[in-house]
């Protein structure tokens, strides 16, 4: 995360975009390397939870249900 969020200020401030703008010109190019370091991030997050990696699949229905069953545990 640290490195993508070092990126993106990088290219934020190069570029003189905001954060909206980055995404919308490169996320979803896939040899981008704003892209390239979401993947690496994504798939690191599922070896974490223990989860397959999919890059079809959005996880945020899953991480929202872990972090609610913790808040009920609380």
């Amino acid at each position: 995360m640290k490195e993508l969020d070092e990126f993106r200020l990088l290219m934020m401030k190069n570029r003189n975009y905001g954060i909206t703008k980055l995404y919308n010109e490169f996320f979803h190019e896939s040899a981008s390397k704003l892209s390239k370091l979401h993947k690496s991030l994504d798939e690191a997050i599922c070896d974490v939870y223990g989860w397959k990696y999919d890059s079809n699949k959005n996880f945020n229905k899953q991480l929202f249900a872990l972090n609610q069953e913790i808040y009920n545990h609380l």
